[in-house]
């Protein structure tokens, strides 16, 4: 925490000198823009035309690049506060400061999973939300989908054991991660779309090559008109636009859904490249994953940057003159909407990809802070040949490390119940939600809290927070009927792991 406390207070040091150089920017930009209009006004009235010209020609450039450098200033400051941000959210994790850590809103979950409801693992105050510092829906997908995870395949648990390890010493790296991320996240204003609808095609190429061929036959014709015959050339005019709004009606959606590509790629490009170019040693077990950001054939860098392009010639239409200017000389949308519907069929399978790779990486990434800014965690040593549970001094991440208690656990034989008891409010509930839990952040390759922990595969089932619903009609004993019912159906899979019951 204390390392936290310092960066965060040298990174405010760093803030206040780029704030202090773009009041400095903007004072120089007010003088020179000033002494520029006043010295070339001057010359001009005393009939130097020439020198006022070129004076006021030479102040516009030192003007243009002092626009630059304060465009850069800015940058830089928008960089600082968020990378300040990020580090008060990372020490707010740490203490536990649940007011200054955003909640995590987790997808649907269904009523009757074995473990999720009962462990404090999704919603306010939960193990998603502590873990979770993705910057997108498909991260917190993966995330959510490897804490609840109910049958464990522990060959999956090894690895990203691995990979784990392997990021948690590269704290450089995800703090670089997710700056990005954040950066390019908080460089949208509006919500972006789900990547499963930028990935389908709006329309089929050839319905938009059909629209697209009389209107570039119009504009041509429009151009000779201008040319040759301006009398005819405001009828081909009014003729062309009145096509162009009836095939811009039918395919609106495929313009919709042009624009918001633009928008996705602009989000998603920098965190692609960023994984693209980080330097990452050659046998670091991080490369398997970033494969296919560096191989030849699927750099984002080559693909993306025709999509870029296209994309960013949509976002002129969002001038309203620009759209009527562009769009009367050429059929401006349609070009740009079949160039990205082309580039669209080209890039499906290369995006869908991306988005997991990246999707893992933050994933990975979020497991690996916990590993790395708790020093009471260890990794779990994984035997996947027996199943066994042998943990000292476990505890709950979810309590204060001040308040927490911890206590060792062993079940070492198939078939074997361990009783628990004691008084009431003594903590029974509590320490059956710290072994869940802890099992759950081993299952997913993450450190747990304990001094020592070896696991095996287990498929954890728990019965902790049975209720009534008068709404539905269910009784406190038909809910504790329901969920037996359930424990003993998976408890007759047989060929599954054993059943952990909790």
């Amino acid at each position: 925490m204390i390392s936290f406390e310092n960066r965060i207070a040298r990174q405010k040091r760093l803030q206040n000198r780029w704030l202090a150089g773009h009041r400095r920017l903007s004072r120089w930009r007010i003088g020179v823009f000033l002494g520029t209009v006043a010295l070339a006004y001057g010359l001009w009235s005393y009939g130097y035309v020439a020198a006022g010209g070129s004076a006021g020609l030479s102040g516009a450039m030192v003007f243009g690049v002092l626009a630059r450098r304060h465009k850069k200033v800015e940058a830089a400051i928008r960089r600082s506060r968020t990378h300040i941000a990020l580090l008060e959210d990372r020490l707010a994790r740490v203490r536990l400061d649940w007011k200054n850590i955003p909640i995590t809103n987790p997808l649907p979950v269904a009523a009757d999973h074995p473990f999720a409801h009962d462990l404090n693992l999704i919603g306010p105050r939960s193990l998603l939300t502590l873990l979770n510092t993705t910057t997108t829906p498909k991260s917190i997908e993966w995330l959510q989908n490897h804490l609840l995870t109910e049958v464990p395949v522990l060959e999956q648990t090894q690895r990203n054991q691995r990979w784990i390890k392997d990021l948690a010493i590269r704290s450089r790296f995800c703090e670089r991660l997710r700056l990005v991320g954040t950066l390019a996240l908080h460089s949208q204003t509006e919500p972006l779309p789900a990547s499963e609808k930028i990935l389908q095609p709006a329309t089929d190429l050839p319905k938009l090559w059909q629209g697209l061929l009389p209107m570039l036959g119009l504009a041509a014709l429009n151009l000779v008109l201008f040319v040759f015959f301006p009398a005819f050339w405001v009828g081909g005019i009014f003729i062309y636009w009145f096509i162009y709004i009836l095939h811009f009606q039918k395919l609106k959606n495929t313009f919709d859904a042009a624009l918001d590509v633009e928008r996705y790629v602009h989000r998603i490009s920098d965190p692609f490249l960023f994984l693209e170019t980080v330097r990452i040693p050659t046998q670091a077990p991080l490369l398997e994953i970033l494969d296919i950001f560096r191989s030849t054939e699927s750099r984002p860098s080559s693909h993306l940057k025709t999509l870029r392009h296209i994309a960013t010639a949509i976002s002129y239409t969002r001038n309203e003159f620009l759209f009527v200017l562009l769009n009367t000389l050429v059929p401006w949308q349609y070009i740009c909407t079949w160039l990205l519907e082309r580039e669209k069929v080209k890039l499906g399978t290369m995006l869908h990809r991306w988005i997991e790779a990246h999707a893992q990486v933050e994933g990975l990434a979020a497991l690996a802070n916990f590993a790395q800014d708790h020093l009471e965690v260890v990794f779990p040593k994984i035997h996947p040949e027996k199943p066994v549970l042998d943990a000292q001094e476990l505890g709950h991440p979810l309590i204060p490390l001040q308040n927490r208690i911890t206590n060792s656990f062993t079940h070492a034989h198939p078939q074997e119940i361990g009783l628990i008891t004691g008084s009431n409010m003594s903590g029974k509930s509590t320490f059956l939600r710290t072994v869940g839990i802890n099992l759950v952040l081993a299952y997913a390759g993450t450190a747990v809290n304990a001094r020592q922990m070896h696991i095996g595969g287990f498929r954890l089932f728990t019965c902790l927070n049975v209720s009534d619903s008068v709404n539905d009609g269910i009784s406190y004993f038909y809910a504790e009927v329901k969920r037996l019912k359930l424990l003993l159906d998976a408890a007759k899979q047989a060929e599954k792991k054993p059943l952990f019951y909790l």
